[in-house]
């Protein structure tokens, strides 16, 4: 009798709990937070958000059907993330959700699209005050001929290697659920035939890459080349593929990657070839 009271009791509870909150009441009421000043509150719901936003699952159907309906949201949460950040004085994190903007800019152009209200002011001068270190998508009309890699990645994260291309790791979520790496290649340089751990997916800020794509035996089954601006991704299987930078300048690309890279050491599943 007593192990049955207990069960209902559980049951009650539980049928009395609250649901859990959408990432979009998550959004808006830490947006209600960072403009009462309660900044640590926004935090906690903001950071809710955007992991609710950037699921495992949003970004396999971004792979699929190359759509990201949920992108405004996400910037929208970085954006009070950095200034919720800054507010209480964490430049260094307020500027890693800056990087975790630029990145989401490489998807789809959507910043200049946000409806910030009076907060975009407030933004607009974070962003001036972290110019060094870091810079904000200007509005459109600013970016005319402007490329990719000046405004997304700092002079040491388009450095190459005169020996193979490079990495430079951007972010890692905390939870381990993606990492954003910055693929470096100077003209000629290839990578060995491989498939991934993971979804990915990526865009070209600089130059050309050119991927050749590979069944199971090895057999070619179709080429394309990437060009700046362009985005793309893969997941497994059929993620068999060569890339190799065919421009006579450096290519530089962003990818996301739905793990920690650092912690597995590479993105890489299985090298299918001996060749560097």
């Amino acid at each position: 009798m007593r192990a049955t009271i207990t069960v209902l009791a559980v049951c009650l509870l539980m049928a009395q709990a609250p649901p859990s909150p959408s990432a979009d009441d998550l959004l808006a009421r830490g947006r209600a937070s960072y403009q009462a000043g309660r900044y640590a509150e926004a935090i906690n719901d903001l950071r809710a958000a955007a992991d609710a936003i950037l699921t495992p699952a949003q970004m396999q159907s971004y792979v699929n059907n190359g759509k990201f309906e949920s992108l405004p949201a996400f910037e929208t949460a970085v954006i009070y993330l950095a200034l919720s950040y800054a507010k209480l004085g964490r430049d260094a994190e307020a500027h890693e959700q800056i990087q975790r903007l630029m990145t989401a800019e490489t998807i789809a152009p959507t910043y200049a699209t946000l409806v910030l209200g009076p907060d975009l002011g407030d933004f607009e001068g974070l962003r001036n005050r972290l110019a060094m270190t870091s810079v904000a998508p200007p509005p459109p009309a600013a970016t005319a001929g402007v490329r990719a890699t000046q405004t997304t990645l700092t002079p040491e994260q388009q450095r190459g290697d005169p020996d193979r291309y490079r990495s430079h790791r951007l972010h890692v979520e905390p939870d381990g659920s993606f990492s954003i790496i910055a693929l470096v290649w100077r003209p000629g340089q290839v990578t060995r035939i491989h498939d991934h751990l993971t979804w990915c997916v990526f865009g070209v800020v600089q130059g050309v890459e050119h991927e050749e794509l590979f069944d199971e035996h090895l057999n070619p089954r179709g080429e394309s080349s990437n060009h700046e601006g362009d985005v793309s991704g893969f997941a497994p299987p059929g993620d068999i593929h060569r890339v190799r930078n065919v421009g006579a300048t450096t290519a530089i690309s962003i990818h996301i990657y739905g793990t920690d890279v650092g912690r597995v050491g590479s993105s890489v599943r299985r090298y299918y070839d001996e060749s560097a």
